[in-house]
């Protein structure tokens, strides 16, 4: 099995980003029709490891924010076409998961962090963590954390037991 990095471009438009071996010689996948970003994509994999740039899993997904649209966009890894497009409620900028692939969390220009549930798609629940843009999500390695920063110069740390099941903190 043999490891993997996906490079995002900058581009605006709508030609897609690719996926190249981690030696960075050979290109193993196009993905077209994707405006791509940085912090905008995140690997949903089947043991639930959240994008970090590398993985060794085969099988598993990536969610693509777009860049200049409100929609994230879902590919099979080693397939060119998109599975479907899902329309969000305002653009996103920045998107993580937990370990576990339980969730995907998915940070606004408007400041707000959306959490749906992977599996359903449903809408978990949103807030608004800042002021100005959300740039960039990690949870920690435990997933019981999730860090947001945002273009408001502050960095805020989120209980996410507490986010995802409000009964837990009653």
């Amino acid at each position: 099995e043999m490891d993997f990095v996906v490079l995002v471009a900058g581009s605006k438009d709508t030609s897609g980003f690719c996926e190249i071996d981690q030696a960075g010689i050979t290109q193993t996948t196009n993905y077209k029709q994707s405006a791509a970003k940085k912090n905008g994509v995140a690997l949903i994999g089947r043991d639930g490891a959240a994008f970090s740039g590398i993985s060794t899993h085969q099988g598993d997904y990536l969610a693509v924010a777009q860049a200049e649209k409100p929609a994230l966009v879902l590919y099979q890894r080693g397939k060119s076409s998109p599975l479907f497009q899902c329309p969000m409620q305002e653009i996103v900028n920045c998107l993580t998961t937990d370990v576990m692939g339980t969730y995907l969390y998915s940070g606004t220009r408007k400041g707000f962090v959306y959490v749906h549930d992977i599996r359903t798609g449903e809408l978990v629940t949103m807030w608004q963590a800042h002021l100005k843009a959300v740039t960039k999500l990690q949870l920690t390695g435990d997933s019981q954390f999730l860090v947001s920063v945002g273009e408001d110069g502050l960095g805020r740390c989120w209980n996410v037991p507490s986010i995802v099941d409000p009964a837990l903190t009653q």
